[in-house]
């Protein structure tokens, strides 16, 4: 869906609320969170047991997943 006048990352935000792992190109499971891969460098990542996603800027899905740990 595309959004006037949305910047990019106002449409990486909306894509996130309609997050589906099935439109990710890979993923990396570690300690109860799921790094999906976007795009280069773009990972969401998923606590299993909160159910919370966040979309972070990494090197790799485990310096994502580490970036949400450190909250």
């Amino acid at each position: 869906m595309r959004i006037k006048g949305a910047t990019s990352t106002d449409r990486m935000a909306h894509s996130l609320m309609e997050f589906n792992p099935l439109n990710c190109s890979g993923r990396t499971v570690v300690d109860g969170y799921i790094a999906f891969y976007h795009e280069e460098r773009l990972y969401s990542v998923r606590d299993i047991k909160k159910g919370i996603v966040s979309l972070v800027y990494a090197s790799s899905p485990y310096d994502a997943i580490d970036k949400v740990r450190q909250g």
